[in-house]
């Protein structure tokens, strides 16, 4: 019988802008463990158990060898030699209890921190949607149909259309930024060309492209 609480602990917590985890794994006591400072992912063991080990050594053979001489000053000659035919072990019937635990105090005040945020800078959000989606721009129809225009990473124009249960019920490539008119061309610290196209709704459009005039890269960046 294994005496002690063995546990796994995660402990998450927020520095700065930052969350930080840190993970442990060991064996303590009743008292450590009732003073050590609750993690927020923790995983107990409070009994574990182990009915039988048995370790068996057959054949196990050692010689030793000793000479020794007074005449003629001392002289000792020692030789030892060892040898095992086999070695078995057998571990049966380990038990064990165990309980997780799981604290999302630190979390929920990560999430409430980002979401204060967002709140007070909603123009954070708009930006974060159209740089992660792509998004050009979201209506609905007179079917309640939402009607969605993006751009995606290879350049392509995409309209999807989706219900009001969430299906998406088309999906279409009406073109490329390509076709856009162009605003501007840059080119970036790589040596690529970075042009500036707008869409029909107004939305200016980074498109990076290489050497030889593909598309590397489109990201929205936002209205003029």
């Amino acid at each position: 019988m294994a005496h002690g609480l063995f546990f796994f602990l995660l402990a998450l917590s927020a520095v700065g802008s930052l969350a930080q985890s840190n993970y442990g794994l060991g064996l303590t006591t009743n008292t450590t463990y009732a003073n050590a400072t609750a993690p927020d992912v923790l995983l107990i063991v409070p009994n574990l158990s182990v009915g039988l080990i048995n370790l068996t050594v057959a054949n196990l053979d050692v010689k030793l060898n000793l000479d020794a001489a007074v005449g003629n000053l001392v002289t000792i000659t020692a030789g030892v030699s060892a040898s095992i035919g086999q070695v078995s072990l057998i571990i049966q019937d380990v038990k064990a209890e165990a309980e997780l635990q799981v604290r999302l105090n630190n979390v929920a005040a990560i999430v409430s921190r980002a979401l204060d945020t967002v709140d007070k800078n909603p123009n954070l959000l708009t930006n974060l949607v159209k740089s992660i989606s792509g998004l050009l721009n979201s209506v609905v129809n007179t079917l309640g149909q939402t009607v969605t225009s993006i751009v995606t990473e290879s350049g392509d124009l995409l309209q999807k259309v989706v219900s009001s249960t969430g299906e998406v019920l088309s999906q279409n490539v009406l073109g490329s930024v390509l076709d856009l008119p162009i605003i501007s061309n840059a080119t970036n610290a790589f040596g690529q060309t970075v042009r500036t196209v707008k869409d029909t709704s107004g939305n200016l459009i980074d498109v990076t492209l290489n050497s030889a005039g593909q598309i590397l890269n489109a990201q929205v960046k936002g209205g003029n």
